[in-house]
């Protein structure tokens, strides 16, 4: 129904609101569902000043139309506006409710979510925690409306760098969901998929394959080949086969995810950005620069579009150039790329995030070359402390520092401090990615020249044998 008609009839249907205001509804619905946001949204302005006139400020009506304003809000990106609507919709529904009812732990979760879109974690904590007590006082523990708030609450957690604790409520949220809707359902796939992106931030990347599997599986019995939902699994089996080493799986797996997204979703769609990257990473660890330059390119291109929370996603694109800059022996322009970076990632998530930290490494590896020690130790340093507060003493990313922090060392002549820095990291990334990965043979050679220097020439060679054995067996993709 058009716009212009609907004029006519409110003088037709007089003091039968309901009725009109339906009808206001469904074209208001009709615009939403062809993708004309301000249509939807004029109309739904519309019905506000109606339902206020009519029921006053505080009826659950004007509480819909809020609710049903801040959703568009929400899906054309201003956030700020969407939550200002939904805290104003929740006053009227506590007032009209109470603070207990489902109503309103429907809208705390909304904009719970809003506000982690927004990366406002503690905020989004606060409301996720809100309408997770409300639903388990109401639904009992194992509700599938629980699970959707443990879910909330566990990605909040995540950002704020406790794993452990989200892990222990996706792991509820799983368990609910699978009583709930059963093993195979679509929706389970999701809660598997958040598990598996826990394990895999701490680490424990078998876990988290096995979990993503699994996901995999119900996505092609439930969705066939081509879905974007299967893409998003296969992007995952890439990630784990790229940080187990195994760099030839990881390029066919994002390499087919691309495929899928490019042709489902656009050339130009974030999906689309992200496998690019990704596949870009692998490149970058064998050395195909030019190849993973055209990949990151066409991936800042995308991201370049987007605002918002998106352009964490731009900073990490930005980081990744640098690296191959400074592969390259560009190190200026390396320099310029990561300091961009960094600053995204401090204004957008804030100084001890583990973003943060990656930036903080690049930096700290570039000044080291450029002969500024002093500038590169406090980076690193900055930078290990934020891993080892998120992660612990022990992690993949903390190795990463610590391999830096040694690049550091070594590079100023403290041979010894280099040393024990790089024996921590291997042990350490033997443990997490095995005997037979590519960053176990880096850190390798690098002590074996941290031996050299020292004058153990028989140790650095014995490394060095080590090194070669583990790369002959990495396969060459281009």
């Amino acid at each position: 129904m058009k716009d212009k008609p609907l004029s006519i009839e409110e003088k037709i249907y007089g003091s039968d609101v309901h009725n009109f205001v339906d009808q206001l509804y469904d074209s208001a619905d009709a615009h939403y569902n062809l993708g004309e946001y301000n249509q939807a949204l004029s109309i739904y302005t519309r019905t506000l000043v109606i339902n206020e006139q009519h029921f006053g400020l505080e009826h659950p009506s004007v509480a819909t139309d809020l609710k049903l304003s801040a959703i568009i809000h929400a899906v054309i990106g201003d956030h700020q506006q969407a939550i200002s609507l939904y805290t104003r919709a929740l006053a009227i529904e506590e007032i009209n409710f109470g603070l207990e009812d489902s109503t309103v732990a429907d809208s705390l979760t909304d904009i719970g979510n809003l506000y982690f879109g927004l990366m406002e974690y503690e905020q989004a904590k606060h409301k996720h925690n809100r309408a997770l007590a409300i639903r388990e006082k109401l639904f009992g523990p194992e509700h599938s409306d629980v699970a959707i708030s443990l879910h909330g609450l566990a990605n909040a957690l995540c950002d704020l760098g406790d794993h452990t604790q989200a892990k222990v409520l996706r792991e509820r949220a799983l368990a609910i969901q699978v009583k709930t809707l059963g093993p195979e359902h679509l929706d389970v796939t999701t809660f598997l998929d958040c598990l598996a992106n826990i394990h895999l931030e701490l680490g424990k990347y078998s876990q988290a394959g096995d979990l993503y599997e699994r996901a995999h599986t119900i996505r092609i019995k439930l969705l066939g080949q081509e879905h974007p939902d299967v893409a998003d699994s296969l992007n995952h089996l890439a990630l784990i086969s790229y940080f187990l080493g195994n760099y030839a799986d990881s390029k066919t797996l994002h390499e087919r995810s691309l495929t899928i997204r490019e042709k489902i979703l656009g050339l130009e769609h974030t999906d689309v950005a992200i496998s690019l990257h990704n596949l870009a990473a692998v490149h970058i660890d064998l050395g195909s620069y030019a190849q993973a330059k055209v990949l990151l390119d066409r991936a800042l291109t995308i991201w370049k579009m987007q605002r918002g929370c998106e352009r964490r996603h731009l900073a990490t694109c930005l980081n990744s150039l640098a690296i191959i800059h400074f592969e390259l022996v560009e190190y200026d322009r390396a320099k310029s790329l990561s300091e961009r970076a960094l600053a995204i990632h401090e204004k957008m998530l804030g100084p001890q995030h583990q973003d943060v930290a990656m930036s903080l490494n690049n930096l700290a590896d570039i000044h080291s070359v450029l002969g500024d020690h002093g500038k590169a130790k406090a980076l690193s340093e900055r930078a290990l402390s934020i891993q080892e507060r998120i992660f612990g003493v022990e992690h993949p990313d903390v190795a990463e520092s610590l391999n830096i922090l040694a690049n550091v060392h070594s590079r100023h002549g403290d041979h010894e401090q280099a040393k024990a820095l790089y024996e921590r990291t291997l042990a350490m990334r033997e443990k997490f990615l095995g005997p037979e990965h590519l960053y176990v043979a880096m850190t390798l050679q690098r002590l074996a020249n941290t031996q050299a220097a020292l004058g153990d020439y028989e140790q650095a060679e014995a490394l060095l044998e080590r090194a070669k054995a583990i790369r002959k067996r990495i396969p060459v993709l281009w």
